[in-house]
């Protein structure tokens, strides 16, 4: 069983995301797709292509992502993980939202209720207090105020 979250951006084509992700992640993407299964070999995260999926949200919710994202969304990517290896899906998952937000205009639904900016990301805390993905994670975050660690790993590695 997978979770996931979607993550809107906007002044960029599928083409070049596309391209961005490939030079990132080598030979991450199945052949012939807009579908990337990272890291390999045994990969924790898929990402495609979100399709129609912002007709899904309410007229609502759809203007709020608009608003944090200061424009209406060119496209969008359902980031998958799985849950069997759920902390290190999270860990991807959060290198990857930062990676992309560090690049493109952008913002994450984590599908709990909470949309995400890349400062958001950097602080490791959102208004209610909780890091990025903590609803998947096994053990939570504590409240405590302290920022979890930053991201040390290379996405080009």
């Amino acid at each position: 069983m997978a979770e996931g979250i979607t993550i809107f951006c906007r002044d960029v084509t599928w083409t070049q995301l596309s391209d961005w992700l490939d030079e990132r992640w080598p030979e991450s993407r199945l052949p012939g797709t807009l579908h990337w299964q990272m890291p390999l070999p045994d990969y924790s995260i898929s990402v495609y292509d979100a399709g129609a999926s912002m007709h899904s949200y309410d007229p609502s919710d759809r203007q709020e992502i608009t608003r944090v994202l200061g424009g209406a969304p060119d496209l969008g990517m359902i980031v998958e993980l799985r849950r069997s290896v759920q902390d290190e899906a999270c860990d991807m998952t959060t290198e990857l939202t930062f990676a992309i937000m560090s690049t493109f205009p952008s913002v994450a639904d984590d599908e709990a209720g909470k949309l995400w900016t890349r400062k958001d990301i950097e602080r490791c805390r959102s208004n209610t207090g909780a890091r990025f993905l903590d609803t998947y994670r096994s053990e939570p975050a504590e409240p405590s105020g302290a920022p979890e660690p930053p991201l040390t790993r290379d996405p080009k590695a």
